[in-house]
């Protein structure tokens, strides 16, 4: 499998932490490893990091890259992001210095790469020196990292295999991702029949008989619609499954009561409904949209069971 380390260079605070190793030396050390295919150092605000990244990626063709950054949370994710958007499964291990705010001020950062990545692909702690630098690398590296074939959409469709299902998607704020992440994996088609972006209210009305009345009284946002748009589409494609997704994104459309980053979910497996609404809050756009693909594929897994 060929692996690529990408670090992130470090804030200023952690920079002036002499008890810290010095990056520079710790990446020429491992790059002699022979752990990597490469290994890249990067300013997490350099403005050659896509390029770094994207030719490093072309040329050595990983199948997973390894994030390494400090108090860099954002570039950590939006480098993740690009990644998954490319098919490369991205491991990150992103720390943050000992000071007084600590874990605390970077729980937003770490909840929100645990959202969009999954546990599996996160391996983070509080750095006061080299040796607890280094040990969280190596934990990292060290772990069995799955192969492609064994991501959340290749458990969905070896599942559905398995159990001798079809599944149909009915995606609203997900716009079809859902159903792209899908036909990645080899051999998709023999579980999945179709698949509506039912993005206007008409349209979850006139392709996945959804009541205008149920929209009137709950609104779209509501496990009620997801409920009927997951039944409808199973329904109108005999698929046995059936998953819908129905939010607000962002960056507007949010109230007091539906704010930006709620997402509500509905699933059809096996003849029972099951529906849930999940708050991803105001993290972007895309953010929203990725993390809503993520829950919808785990959370189809454990129904699926």
């Amino acid at each position: 499998m060929k692996t690529i380390l990408l670090i992130l260079g470090m804030t200023t605070d952690c920079m002036a932490m002499p008890e810290l190793v010095n990056l520079k030396e710790r990446t020429d050390a491992l790059a002699h490893t022979g752990i990597f295919d490469a290994v890249i150092l990067a300013d997490k605000n350099a403005e050659n990091l896509d390029y770094m990244i994207g030719t490093a990626c072309k040329e050595k063709k990983p199948e997973v890259v390894y994030i390494a950054g400090m108090d860099t949370e954002c570039g950590v994710l939006l480098c993740a992001m690009e990644l998954r958007r490319a098919g490369i499964r991205p491991v990150v291990l992103t720390n943050y210095c000992a000071s007084s705010a600590g874990l605390h001020y970077h729980h937003a950062g770490i909840l929100t790469l645990k959202r969009l990545l999954g546990e599996e692909n996160l391996f983070y702690g509080e750095i006061s020196c080299k040796t607890v630098l280094a040990q969280t690398w190596e934990k990292a590296i060290s772990a069995d990292a799955p192969s492609p074939a064994l991501s959340l959409e290749a458990k969905v469709v070896a599942r559905l295999k398995e159990k001798h299902l079809h599944i149909s998607f009915a995606e609203s704020c997900t716009a079809g991702l859902l159903a792209a992440r899908l036909v990645n994996v080899p051999d998709a088609s023999s579980v999945f029949d179709e698949s509506h972006v039912t993005y206007a209210n008409h349209a979850k009305v006139k392709y996945v008989n959804v009541s205008p009345q149920t929209i009137e009284k709950y609104g779209v946002v509501s496990e009620e619609v997801a409920r009927e748009m997951a039944i409808g589409v199973a329904q109108n494609s005999t698929a046995e499954v059936g998953v819908s997704v129905s939010g607000i994104a962002g960056p507007g459309g949010g109230s007091e009561t539906k704010p930006v980053g709620m997402v509500c979910f509905g699933f059809l497996v096996d003849g029972k409904t099951h529906t849930y609404t999940k708050q991803f809050g105001n993290i972007g756009r895309q953010a929203v949209r990725d993390a809503s693909t993520a829950f919808a594929f785990r959370t189809l897994l454990d129904l699926l069971d």
